[in-house]
């Protein structure tokens, strides 16, 4: 009798072991595409599951992560034609072959009780000759655990390769979501890649990301961020192209109060180099305050709504243009009815040697704005701008910057600059800056100190002084 009551045991057990993984995988399924659905409804990127084989114990999927379509649509308009390659391949997005073993128990590197584990790799992208010598079967790889709390961790990493023209030390991007997705820390590292390709010598180094966020409502997501990047440079043999060192930016964004936004942006650049400006100690650092949550929501609502092609038949391009400037229109004349204001503590940078230390602010006062069509009047829209701005610089940033468009308005003309010496060349944008200088301090418009400039814009009701002196009205405006 205790024999045949151990032996239903065990079958009861065996049975249980055997149709639980299918439960699970059945719930597994449910939590990805629940994910999935998360994730796509975060402004700028879509999470797609094209294809789901659900098996007993594990099952295959076919994920693809990339930007959503409003942001492709932006970005298309900003590239240009020799870049179409890299919009071909964002508009594809990251296609992940993965597998997905279910609990309750997983026997993978160990014993593990989770709900499910995932791990893939990137679908053939890149030669192989690539991933032969990253020893890798996909340039970038996957892994995830979902626990039966529901929390959830992520990782993606790319081993390190070198080519006969490209040497990367691999990157790695770990992320947690809570239970209830509402909630997110993402981390990402890349130290350094280099590549030649055409002979056009690209060097990347340092690059750290860090962000984190909390969902408020259905469409919108508060958080902070920040991003570093050491060092950015693009060149041809003997020539710089472009340069770019010491990138710091940070940014938060919170709750003013129970119904408006306020974010924080700081930025820090240590040298940028491009074509004839070279830029130094670039600092930046601003407050956007009463955004109308309300608002925002609306915005990112409206633009989902628009790409939404799962009814119907989907918009064309022009179609889909007029809906989002309609969107546009109607966002932004709820944004100014809730008055925002824009602050610049500090935007100060080196140019030429010579420096500009400035700030101001922008406030818009949308108090009984009846509708956005008003503003189309001038007198309207400058009775209800507050504008002030305090810029501070000396004669040789002057100097730098009169010569930058000397320069650039000789070429436009067919004037090789190279012949002209550079003595001459110095002698007349220095002639010209201090023409210029002594003009703009004769007029008013700028206050001299030795070798120091400064001055002062204010507009408030209507009217715009500089250093106190009044503006001409011009008429019509």
């Amino acid at each position: 009798m205790k024999n045949k009551k151990f032996l239903s045991l065990i079958i009861v057990i065996i049975l249980a072991l055997g149709t639980v993984p299918y439960i699970i995988g059945n719930i597994a399924r449910n939590k990805i595409t629940q994910m999935a659905n998360q994730i796509s409804q975060m402004p700028g990127y879509t999470l797609k599951i094209s294809k789901y084989d659900q098996g007993w114990f594990s099952s295959h999927a076919v994920i693809a992560y990339g930007l959503d379509q409003h942001t492709l649509n932006i970005l298309e308009k900003s590239v240009k034609k020799d870049d179409r390659g890299m919009l071909t391949l964002l508009k594809k997005g990251l296609i992940f072959d993965v597998t997905i073993d279910h609990g309750p128990i997983i026997l993978q590197d160990g014993i593990d009780f989770d709900l499910l584990t995932l791990s893939g790799h990137l679908q053939n992208t890149g030669s192989n000759s690539v991933k032969q010598k990253a020893k890798t079967t996909g340039l970038i790889n996957l892994f995830a655990t979902v626990s039966y709390r529901g929390a959830s961790k992520i990782t993606l990493n790319s081993p390190a390769f070198t080519t006969d023209h490209s040497n990367f030390t691999g990157m790695e991007i770990n992320i947690s979501l809570n239970s209830a997705l509402d909630h997110y820390n993402a981390r990402a590292k890349i130290n350094k890649f280099s590549a030649n390709i055409a002979k056009t010598t690209i060097i990347l180094k340092q690059i750290d990301t860090a962000f984190s966020g909390s969902r408020i409502n259905k469409y919108l997501w508060l958080g902070k961020g920040t991003v570093s990047l050491g060092k950015l440079s693009i060149s041809v043999p003997n020539k710089p192209l472009f340069s770019l060192e010491g990138v710091t930016s940070n940014y938060t964004l919170d709750k003013e109060n129970d119904t408006a936004l306020t974010m924080h942006w700081q930025s820090r650049l240590a040298a940028l180099v491009a074509a004839d400006v070279s830029l130094k100690d670039f600092q930046m650092n601003l407050d956007v305050n009463h955004l109308d949550i309300a608002a925002m929501t609306d915005y990112i609502k409206s633009i989902q709504d628009v790409y939404q092609t799962t009814k119907g038949t989907p918009l064309t391009p022009q179609q889909t243009a007029a809906r989002i400037q309609a969107i546009s229109t109607r966002i932004g004349e709820k944004i100014l009815k809730k008055s925002p204001e824009l602050i610049i503590n500090e935007l100060d940078f080196s140019l030429g040697g010579g420096v500009l230390k400035s700030n101001g602010m922008v406030t818009f006062n949308g108090q009984e704005l009846e509708n956005i069509q008003q503003l189309s009047n001038p007198l309207e829209l400058n009775k209800r701008l507050i504008a002030r701005a305090n810029l501070n610089f000396n004669t040789k940033l002057a100097t730098a910057i009169i010569a930058i468009g000397f320069k650039r308005r000789m070429a436009a003309r067919g004037v090789d600059i190279s012949r002209i010496s550079k003595p001459r060349l110095d002698k007349a944008v220095n002639s010209r800056t201090m023409i210029l200088l002594q003009n703009f301090v004769a007029r008013g418009y700028l206050k001299r100190n030795g070798t120091d400039y400064s001055t002062r814009f204010d507009m408030k009701n209507g009217h715009r002084t500089i250093n106190g002196k009044a503006l001409p009205v011009v008429p019509g405006k």
